[in-house]
């Protein structure tokens, strides 16, 4: 009797596009490429491209960055964020995309020298609040990106510790509603409303981080938390690809925020300037001084003894994050 032969596995080209953040003199800025080659020829986009078949998506995120941009993000914490799988998000045929979020310490020297190659005329950072228009979808995958920053750094245990209870939950319920992220993009998103939709529209459903053709990838379980249909006819098959790409970076543990965006020293009006730019509110110095000290006591943060001359004032202080005494900071502080 004969076997009849298994029905084709239908397959769909795969990419990756990497949401790569960094502070520059107090501002947060994206890397940027700008492409060379059609579609959105000339037209600036999110570093990436196509998962070669013998290797994994996040080994593929870090070919395609150094490939286009000159900037090897091995040494960096890299997280997946989204699944994109829109069948016309790309023009040239039903893509998928995987997102990553990747963080650049404001120091590290090597952000400071991209070299663009391959498909990639040029590679810059720009500030989130002055972007150009995106070519395909990363638009959207870099207000994802930002969100999804801007959450780990507002949910994370040490803010709780910094910022005043009332102030970080009014910005965590504004983080889920968009308006977080719209304030980010509020120049340029001003922009572009007076040109594509009418003014009376309320900014924030314009750029709510959530959408229904993206499956966000949950980093602590690595798990799909949406459940939006594929509108592929191969509903099954493409549900266990989402699986294994999920299951392709293991779960480990992430840095800490200030870890992942600070220099490895700073002062304390720097570190104070970073809440007020991820909160978008101005800290009083004296309170925040106040809440910080018990980490100073600690040894959370860590006083070098040395100084750095800021202006007209006396030299700041110096100081740098200590991973340990903060893991048991933040432990003394849960057991209370």
């Amino acid at each position: 009797m004969r076997t009849p032969d298994a029905p084709p596995i239908p397959t769909r080209p795969v990419a990756v596009d990497i949401t790569t953040f960094r502070l520059v003199e107090g501002r947060l800025h994206i890397l940027l490429v700008q492409r060379k080659y059609p579609p959105f020829q000339g037209q600036w986009v999110l570093p990436g491209g196509f998962v070669g078949s013998d290797e994994t998506v996040s080994a593929a995120a870090t070919r395609e960055m150094v490939e286009e941009t000159g900037f090897d993000i091995r040494h960096l914490h890299l997280e997946q964020m989204k699944v994109y799988s829109e069948p016309k998000r790309d023009p040239r045929g039903p893509i998928i995309s995987i997102s990553f979020l990747a963080v650049v310490p404001s120091d590290d020297p090597k952000a400071d020298h991209l070299q663009a190659d391959t498909d990639a005329a040029d590679a810059q950072w720009f500030d989130i609040e002055d972007l150009p228009n995106l070519g395909f979808d990363h638009d959207k995958i870099a207000t994802a990106g930002i969100g999804r920053l801007l959450r780990r750094v507002l949910e994370d245990p040490l803010t709780r510790r910094i910022i005043p209870p009332p102030l970080l939950r009014s910005r965590i319920d504004d983080l889920a509603r968009g308006g977080a992220v719209a304030r980010h993009f509020q120049r340029r998103m001003q922009r572009i409303m007076e040109e594509t939709i009418e003014p009376t529209q309320d900014l924030a459903c314009h750029m709510a981080p959530r959408t229904d053709d993206s499956l966000d990838l949950n980093p602590k379980t690595q798990s799909i938390e949406s459940g939006v249909e594929d509108p592929s006819d191969s509903k099954e098959r493409l549900g266990r690809l989402y699986e294994l790409m999920a299951a392709d970076s293991k779960p480990a543990e992430r840095p800490h925020p200030l870890a992942m965006l600070l220099p490895k020293t700073f002062t304390l009006p720097e570190l104070r300037q970073f809440f007020e730019l991820m909160l978008d509110e101005t800290i009083d110095r004296g309170n925040f001084r106040r809440r910080i000290s018990e980490l100073i006591s600690f040894g959370a943060l860590a006083d070098l003894r040395e100084t750095r001359s800021e202006g007209r004032g006396r030299p700041a202080e110096l100081y740098r994050l200590d991973s340990k005494q903060l893991r048991r900071f933040l432990d003394s502080g849960e057991k209370k």
